[in-house]
């Protein structure tokens, strides 16, 4: 799924995974909530966010990650980055696929605009 992103998305799956696996507190922390979604790689694939057992442990993960990216010396590029998708899919049971689907739906294009906060964030 890392490949798969459009950057600079891909840089927070990179830093979620990490800080997940690296900092020993974070992984206690999200054990249970991952726990619960062991095996289910076919619901991942076709329901994404929109499973409600994956939606959960997908909101513990960024909330757990959001707190420990600092004490790994996460920059603000990174932190801003984490935080924004958060808000912008995972908390809303989206993925950046959505965007695509939403513009093909309605424009018949599958390349939504362009992100101001990439542009500000990234070039």
């Amino acid at each position: 799924m890392i490949d798969a992103l459009p950057d600079p998305w891909w840089r927070v799956a990179v830093a979620v995974t990490t800080v997940l696996m690296d900092d020993d507190e974070a992984a206690a922390l999200v054990q249970p909530a991952l726990e619960s979604t062991r095996g289910m790689w076919t619901d991942a694939a076709r329901d994404g966010l929109e499973h409600p057992g994956l939606a959960s442990a997908a909101q513990e993960c960024f909330a757990v990650a959001i707190d420990a990216l600092p004490r790994h010396s996460a920059d603000a590029l990174i932190l801003g980055a984490v935080t924004e998708f958060h808000e912008r899919y995972v908390s809303r049971g989206r993925c950046p696929a959505d965007d695509r689907l939403h513009e093909w739906k309605e424009h018949g294009v599958t390349q939504p605009p362009p992100d101001r906060f990439l542009e500000q964030a990234w070039i």
